[in-house]
């Protein structure tokens, strides 16, 4: 009887690997959450946000992101804190994408952060950096900016 199980169980492992062979974009890392948008370039963008350990010196979680644009996939860095794509409803800060960014990703921990984004430039779509901070308790609001290219797409 216990022969039956183990074959059984053996068959049922078996086909979750042929699954997971035949369904896996080799292209991608593995995700532990995406987002597609797409432009008016008609590029189709998917974000990959893998889970990248810990930064034990300050114990922040630590995100790799990853972006495929038109089946291309593309490093984006990996960054402290905790990230999630910009919605309608805007990312951490509660504010959605800025002028000119078509797609982006915001990543926060201890009151500041990163944003990597996809910004139409004079037709071009660049993929740039720039940095998160909050507000300060003298009512100075939080920033948003610095952003720098990463790559063009």
């Amino acid at each position: 009887m216990n022969k039956i199980y183990a074959g059984l169980a053996l068959f049922v492992v078996l086909l979750i690997a042929i699954y997971f062979v035949f369904t896996t974009d080799k292209a991608q890392a593995p995700s532990v959450a995406t987002s597609t948008a797409q432009s008016a370039q008609a590029k189709v963008f998917s974000w990959s946000l893998e889970d990248a350990g810990t930064d034990e010196s300050i114990g922040a979680p630590r995100t790799k992101i990853s972006l495929v644009a038109d089946g291309v996939a593309y490093d984006a860095g990996t960054y402290n804190g905790s990230c999630q794509t910009i919605t309608a409803n805007g990312g951490v800060d509660g504010k959605g994408l800025l002028t000119g960014e078509i797609a982006g990703v915001q990543c926060w921990f201890a009151g500041g952060g990163d944003e990597i984004g996809i910004f139409n430039e004079d037709g071009a779509l660049v993929l740039k950096h720039g940095f998160l901070d909050e507000p300060q308790g003298d009512g100075t609001g939080g920033t948003r900016g610095g952003f720098t290219a990463i790559l063009s797409l």
